[in-house]
């Protein structure tokens, strides 16, 4: 059995297990990209880019230039402190990014490795209490899900912004539409959902600030291209005998 995705949270592993049913991914050929739709998520939220390009076209340049003092005034990153949570591929380039806009980052993950100077290990509590922006990289499984809820969203600043690329079970969707409506946080970028495509009684859909794009991080055309020659060759080799990138 094959996914043609990293995660492979979708399949039942420990039932693949026991019927003997041998369970392949796909590992890094999206990291860049993730990691860039990340950040463009987090551009977007701090340069206003919506709601500035939605003032130009109704008519209200002279406004939105006005308002670039006040409401639409764009957030400086350099200097602020960047929470990476999960630091395996895909997380070790958001952090290079972070880094390159002359980002503080902050890291916690289930295993901590080798991290360039201005990254600082912490743990998860010290991340979402001291973070500018916390962007979730963490794999979805029994001990992630809704792992970021009330508690969690209640430590970060309310000038904090939260950005996920990686899967939407991680938040729970209800507590984070309450956190931006009610103004204890500044705003979301999320290019993934618990329920895509999402129901219309999706609390996120009409909160505050929130920016949502429907998971589609990975879909560069290269990196299409790169997804479908690893699944061909993950094929090639189950078949040969050794099969390759077994997760059970």
């Amino acid at each position: 059995m094959g996914t043609l995705a990293t995660g492979y949270n979708t399949i039942d592993v420990a039932a693949a297990r026991e019927a003997g049913v041998t369970v392949c991914n796909v590992p890094h050929y999206c990291e860049d990209a993730v990691a860039q739709h990340a950040l463009a998520l987090l551009l977007c939220l701090c340069n206003k880019v919506q709601r500035s390009s939605q003032a130009v076209r109704a008519g209200h340049w002279t406004q939105a230039v006005e308002e670039s003092h006040q409401s639409l005034s764009p957030i400086a990153l350099a200097g602020k402190r960047l929470g990476v949570l999960g630091y395996g591929s895909t997380g070790q380039r958001m952090a290079a990014l972070g880094l390159a806009l002359g980002m503080e980052v902050l890291l916690c993950s289930r295993t901590q490795k080798a991290a360039p100077a201005g990254c600082r290990w912490v743990d998860m509590e010290t991340l979402f209490r001291e973070s500018d922006v916390v962007s979730l990289h963490c794999p979805l499984n029994g001990e992630t899900r809704g792992l970021v809820g009330r508690r969690l969203l209640a430590l970060l600043k309310p000038t904090a912004l939260l950005i996920n690329t990686a899967r939407g079970g991680l938040v729970d969707e209800s507590a984070l539409a309450e956190a931006l409506n009610q103004g204890k946080l500044a705003g979301a970028g999320l290019d993934v959902l618990t329920q895509e495509p999402p129901p219309p009684s999706c609390p996120l859909l009409t909160a505050r600030n929130c920016v949502i794009t429907p998971h589609v991080a990975w879909a560069a055309q290269e990196v299409r291209a790169r997804l479908i020659d690893e699944v061909a060759e993950n094929l090639r080799c189950f078949l040969a005998g050794h099969p390759r990138n077994v997760v059970s």
